[in-house]
């Protein structure tokens, strides 16, 4: 399997799946493990971004979601 690593935002580590670095094409796919109280910043979620909640919940402007949710 592939390590947790430390990410650029505190409280938060990734384990990148897939990587593609292509200017037209590019991509990641990581999972990402938050520590209580942690977020990831404003822009970053002004990206198109999903994610799945797997254990806990998870809040943003728009609402609470808790485990096994699926926000696109």
């Amino acid at each position: 399997t592939a390590p947790w690593e430390a990410s650029e935002w505190p409280g938060i580590q990734r384990m990148v799946l897939e990587f593609v670095s292509d200017p037209k094409k590019g991509r990641e796919t990581s999972l990402l493990r938050f520590a209580p109280g942690a977020s990831l910043p404003k822009t970053m979620l002004d990206d198109r971004l999903d994610y799945f909640v797997v254990a806990g919940a998870f809040e943003d402007e728009h609402g609470s979601y808790g485990e096994h949710t699926f926000v696109r």
